[in-house]
C-alpha cells in the first residue's frame, strides 16, 4: 500500500498552474479596499474642489443665462434650455465619470498584483456547492474572525486618530461658525480629508498583514504528500518503467534499422574486432561518406557478418574505426578532418572494383 502520508511537500508547479486555471489563488480583499479607499482620498482631495468651482460656474453661467432677457424663465427658448442642462451635466458629471475610470483601474490592477496577476473564468462558473448552508456555517468563524479582528482595531485607532487630530484644532474650530460659509467649508474639508487618509493607511497596513496571511493559508492548503508528488510525476513525466521499456524499444528498432542499411553500405572501416563502422557514398549525389552504421564489440562482430554476407569491403584501420565511432553518428556524413582518410579507402575500393571480372558483383 502507498503511504500517503501528511502533506508537508510544498506545491509543485504543475499543481499550482492547475490551481489557478481552476480560479484558485491567493486573494485578500482588505487589502484591495484599503487601497481603494486611499486612493478615493486621495483623488477626491485633489480633484474636488477644482470640480467645486466648475460646478458653481456652471450655476451662475446657467443662472445668469436664465435671467438676462427676463425675470421669468419662461423667456429662454427650448433649445436654450437644453444647451445649459448639457454644459451643467457635463461640469458635473464628466469629472465623476473620469474619477470613476480612475477607481476602476487601481481596483483592477491592485487585485491582480495581490492574486499575483491570477485570473480565471472558471470562478464565474456557477457552483451548487456554494450554495451548501451546512458548510456555510463551518466556515463561517474562520472567516469572520479575521474581520472581528480588524474592526477591534481599526475602531480604537479611528477614535484615536480623530480626537489627536481635532483637539490639536479645537481653537480653530470653535471659530468655523464665524467664517464664511466656503473658508468653514475648506476647513472642514481639510481636517476630514487628513482623518481619512490616516485611516486609510491603518486599512493598508491591515490589508498588507491579510494578504500574508492569506498566501500562508493558499501556500498551506496547496501542500503535498510525497505519495501526490510521485504520482504527478508519473503523471507529468511518465512512469520510469514504461519509459525504460520505450526507450530499450526504440533502441531494437535503431539497431534492425541499421542493420538493414549494413547490406547496402559501400566499405566497412574495423579495429579489428572491436569496432566497425559502415560507410556509405554515392559519386555525384553525396557531398561526403555518410556513416549508416556503428557498433561496439558484440555489434561491430555482426555488423562483420553481414558485411561478409553481402560481399561489402572489410578494411582494417584502427585509428580509423575508433574516431569515426567516437565522432560522428548513425546517419551523419563525416567530419572534415577525416575526409582524407576516408577517401583514401574509398579510392582503394573503387580500384579494386573497377579491376574486377565483369561477371563479379
Amino acid at each position: 500500500m502507498p503511504d500517503n502520508g501528511e502533506k508537508t511537500e510544498k506545491a509543485t508547479p504543475h499543481r499550482l498552474k492547475k490551481a489557478r486555471e481552476e480560479g484558485q489563488f491567493p486573494a485578500a480583499r482588505e487589502f484591495v479596499s484599503g487601497v481603494q479607499f486611499f486612493a478615493y482620498v486621495s483623488l477626491a482631495g485633489a480633484y474636488f474642489p477644482q470640480w467645486i468651482g466648475t460646478v458653481q460656474s456652471a450655476l451662475r453661467l446657467g443662472l445668469r443665462q436664465a435671467f438676462t432677457d427676463g425675470p421669468a424663465p419662461a423667456n429662454l427658448a427650448p433649445g436654450d434650455l437644453i444647451a445649459m442642462m448639457l454644459r451643467l451635466a457635463n461640469a458635473v458629471l464628466r469629472p465623476l465619470a473620469m474619477l470613476g475610470l480612475a477607481m476602476l483601474a487601481v481596483t483592477i490592477f491592485f487585485q491582480l498584483i495581490s492574486t499575483n496577476m491570477g485570473f480565471s473564468f472558471a470562478r464565474l462558473a456557477p457552483k451548487f456547492e456554494r450554495l451548501n448552508a451546512v458548510q456555510k456555517l463551518k466556515d463561517m468563524p474562520g472567516n469572520n474572525l479575521w474581520s472581528f479582528f480588524q474592526s477591534l482595531v481599526m475602531m480604537p485607532v479611528i477614535f484615536y486618530l480623530a480626537w489627536s487630530m481635532l483637539r490639536g484644532r479645537l481653537p480653530e474650530l470653535m471659530h468655523l461658525t464665524m467664517l464664511p460659509i466656503v473658508g468653514a467649508a475648506a476647513m472642514a474639508g481639510l481636517l476630514l480629508k487628513d482623518i481619512l487618509h490616516k485611516a486609510a493607511l491603518v486599512l493598508i497596513a491591515l490589508g498588507v498583514v491579510g494578504l500574508a496571511r492569506e498566501r500562508s493559508r493558499f501556500g498551506k492548503s496547496m501542500r503535498m504528500s510525497k505519495f501526490d508528488v510521485s504520482e504527478e510525476r508519473k503523471q507529468t513525466d511518465g512512469n520510469p518503467q514504461t519509459k525504460s521499456r520505450i526507450r530499450r524499444i526504440q533502441r531494437d528498432m535503431r539497431r534492425r534499422n541499421m542493420m538493414k542499411d549494413v547490406a547496402k553500405a559501400t566499405a566497412v572501416v574495423v579495429n579489428p574486432t572491436h569496432y566497425a563502422v559502415a560507410l556509405l557514398y554515392e559519386q555525384g549525389s553525396m557531398a561526403a561518406p555518410q556513416v549508416i552504421a556503428k557498433g561496439k564489440n558484440y555489434l561491430a562482430a555482426r555488423i562483420r557478418k553481414l558485411a561478409i554476407d553481402n560481399q561489402v569491403p572489410i578494411i582494417e584501420n584502427p585509428p580509423l574505426a575508433q574516431a569515426l565511432y567516437k565522432s560522428v553518428e548513425v546517419g551523419q556524413e563525416i567530419p572534415a578532418h577525416l575526409y582524407r582518410a576516408v577517401a583514401e579507402i574509398l579510392a582503394y575500393i573503387f580500384k579494386l572494383m573497377s579491376n574486377a571480372k565483369p561477371g563479379r558483383k
